[in-house]
Parts: structure tokens; sequence; C-alpha cells
């Protein structure tokens, strides 16, 4: 299976979908992320669903081609941490923080 992240703007957030690119129109997505970008480029991770692991890595390398300046994840979720390994990240507060 080869999947895609796809972007959907929805006002103030905006929802991440992982998605099968060979499914056929109108099958639900494999998983989802919504965030928010705040005034000082944190995007912060408001929901998301599993596959989490495969969601937050794919959710990180299209972070990095936009203005955002870091993510803000959920530091109590292993499966959350599982999609960071091969980044550097810190603990901020209850938070882990991803730099981009």
């Amino acid at each position: 299976m080869t999947t895609v992240l796809r972007r959907t703007p929805a006002g103030n957030t905006t929802r991440w979908e992982l998605a099968d690119i060979a499914a056929p129109p109108g099958t639900p997505a494999l998983g989802t992320a919504v965030t928010r970008t705040g005034a000082d480029g944190v995007t912060r991770l408001l929901e998301l669903t599993p596959p989490l692991s495969e969601l937050v890595c794919e959710l990180v390398a299209a972070l990095r081609r936009t203005g955002a300046t870091a993510l803000e994840l959920p530091a109590d979720e292993p499966q959350v941490l599982a999609g960071l390994c091969c980044e550097d990240f810190e603990h901020v507060g209850p938070h882990l923080l991803v730099r981009f």
C-alpha cells in the first residue's frame, strides 16, 4: 500500500488525511490529524487518529515544506514517540516540540 498525506484547510485549523492512493474515491482516510498554526509559527497538534506513528512521521515531513517553525505534540503517547524516532525533539512541559 502506498500512502499520501492530504492537506485540507478548514478555517482556523488544517485537517491532514493519510490515504491509500490506490483506494477508490470516497474511501475513508487511514488516519487523520488536525492542526492549528499560531502567529508564532508553531503548529499545534489538536487531534490525531491511528496509525499514530506513520501519521506523525508524515506530518513532520509535510510541515517541513511549509512556513511552520515547529510542531508541538502530546508527550504521553508511545506511538507518537515512535513516529519521531528519527527526529530531534525536546520536552516542553506536557508536550514534545520538533523544531524545523
